[in-house]
């Protein structure tokens, strides 16, 4: 049986609500970054080489709504021209 702390801890993790997307931007231009040498870009492509990629414009989008798939629908509309680029998005 769980103690008491522990079930305290599960219970303040399941309120903790996560960032916005807009808070991980720093993360993801660092990995834009990552992803202009070949080695990391190779290896992102081989762990992710069952996947399809074709739908988005580059290999950050992709990565983006896979960490975040609730704003893939989002991500097609900014493509279509329908919605705002992610950073100042409302979240």
């Amino acid at each position: 049986m769980p103690s008491r702390s522990l079930k305290k801890k599960r219970k303040s993790i399941k309120r903790t609500r996560l960032h916005t997307p807009e808070s991980y931007l720093p993360s993801f231009m660092r990995l834009k970054e990552k992803l202009k040498i070949p080695k990391y870009r190779r290896a992102i492509l081989a762990l992710t080489r069952h996947r399809d990629k074709s739908k988005y414009r580059c290999l950050l989008d992709f990565l983006f709504v896979e960490f975040f798939p609730s704003w893939k629908k989002e991500c097609f509309r900014f493509y279509a021209g329908t919605a705002p680029p992610l950073k100042g998005h409302p979240a």
